[in-house]
């Protein structure tokens, strides 16, 4: 069969209290389905695991996202490449998220706060059921990792998994990766898995800055910075006794912090003795307004402070080998106007839409002659909304549902939203109208992938 991205092959993300599960969050046709209704072998090799494998088999990477993966960024995707085995029946890397629990309030993360409104008891529940259903798989995994979708040292179903862990091959093949914001990284936290420390074990710490008020601003904590700097001592120690065998201190570089890299750079690996640092691009998932999350993107050519920014950036110390900058030193991919010049955008197609709804109206009618006037409207904006308000004023036109990748509400004017998770299920012949003026080019490839062949963009219709 070839080779294929060890991601795709081999790992198995368990990334919400729900139990959804995906391969690689750098991918948009990611989710494979629910470990709640389905066991973790069922899951690894059902439709949508094989169809993903047999394209990324292909080398067709036109589905994974360039901007998040540090390995198509820098060009480097060869060194992921492995022989596949189809009849693989486990994932080797057991990928450990599911508790979404924090003691931080990230500005860019909306893990956090996605358990809001649960019950404790319903919480639970679902707890139990994924504990148990990975319990039955972890033996057969060589790798686990946790927690990238929450604070490791406050999930308590994740650190018993964990703490139990008795796989079956042999010990040299044996790995183990843990994702933390360092804030409970101590002697008595780490104690309740130190078991993990005979294995070949890789340790990664987000710090968002060293800066005691920006620390606070972009991790949303009343802690002080003074104490992850005395656990990254700790963990300094761990590091140098062998016991943790890689260490890896992380940051996203956005427009708080990004004038301290070279600083934050150099103490990671001369004072705390990382192997690694690594620099993620900031990327917008939806836990802040747009016009907020615009500003602290500095690597869009269109920031404000994107050439002091580039000027920062170009400091030596980013040479050093140990700075992973996981951007590959590109700018943003999606470039776009601020949020001052997408309104003006906004308020001229909406003058548009009003002054001109017959000829637009008719554009469009004539783009459906073959399903009825079925149409789909991808993205939930001021601009979408009005034009599923035209749309059912007329009676020629049946709006079947709206698409969005991060919208919450669950229904606009009586038309159901359906997230990006959920498109396998639905009816595919319809005219998705993409109401969508930057990345619109990405999502028409995301939507074709998953079946949608009529597509137009509202930006072609209100020329």
């Amino acid at each position: 069969m070839g080779k294929i991205c060890y991601r795709a092959l081999n790992r198995f993300q368990v990334y919400s209290f729900n139990g959804d599960v995906r391969l690689c969050g750098w991918m948009r046709d990611q989710y494979l389905g629910n470990l709640i209704d389905n066991t973790v072998e069922e899951l690894f090799n059902n439709e949508n695991a094989l169809r993903i494998r047999e394209r990324l088999s292909n080398q067709d990477y036109s589905m994974c996202m360039a901007d998040h993966c540090p390995y198509l960024a820098n060009g480097s995707i060869e060194e992921m490449l492995v022989e596949y085995d189809p009849k693989q029946r486990y994932p080797e890397e057991l990928a450990l998220g599911f508790e979404n629990t924090c003691n931080y309030a990230c500005t860019g993360c909306t893990f956090h706060s996605k358990p809001q409104g649960k019950k404790r008891e319903e919480l639970e529940e679902n707890y139990q059921i994924i504990e148990d259903k990975l319990r039955l798989a972890m033996p057969y995994a060589k790798s686990v990792s946790a927690n990238g979708c929450g604070e490791l040292f406050v999930s308590k179903h994740i650190l018993k998994l964990l703490s139990e862990w008795e796989p079956i091959a042999p010990i040299e093949e044996l790995h183990a990766s843990l994702e933390t914001n360092g804030s409970l990284f101590d002697e008595e936290h780490w104690k309740q898995i130190d078991n993990l420390g005979k294995y070949d074990l890789r340790v990664s710490i987000s710090v968002m800055s060293f800066r005691e008020d920006i620390y606070r601003y972009l991790s949303g904590t009343i802690l002080s910075v003074s104490r992850i700097e005395d656990n990254l001592r700790f963990v300094k120690s761990l590091r140098e006794s062998g016991i943790i065998n890689y260490l890896e201190l992380c940051t996203v570089v956005q427009e708080q912090n990004f004038r301290e890299m070279p600083e934050f750079a150099s103490r990671c690996i001369e004072e705390y003795g990382a192997d690694s640092v690594r620099l993620r691009p900031y990327a917008a998932w939806g836990a802040e307004e747009p016009d907020v999350a615009w500003f602290k993107n500095p690597r869009n050519p269109k920031h404000p402070l994107y050439k002091e920014y580039k000027r920062v950036m170009s400091d030596p110390v980013f040479s050093d080998p140990k700075v992973d900058d996981w951007s590959g030193g590109q700018d943003a991919k999606d470039v776009s106007d601020s949020p001052y010049e997408m309104e003006k955008k906004s308020f001229g197609i909406l003058n548009f839409l009003w002054q001109n709804s017959d000829d637009v109206i008719k554009r469009l009618h004539d783009l459906t002659p073959n399903n009825n006037g079925r149409i789909v409207v991808y993205g939930v904006t001021d601009i979408s909304k009005a034009i599923v308000q035209k749309l059912i004023s007329y009676n020629e036109f049946n709006v079947e549902y709206m698409i969005d990748r991060d919208c919450t509400d669950w229904y606009y004017l009586d038309k159901r939203i359906w997230r990006h998770i959920h498109l396998d299920e639905l009816d595919k012949d319809v005219l998705v109208l993409l109401a969508l003026f930057d990345r619109g080019d990405d999502i028409s490839a995301f939507l074709k992938n998953k079946g949608y062949n009529h597509i137009v963009f509202l930006r072609d219709i209100v020329k």
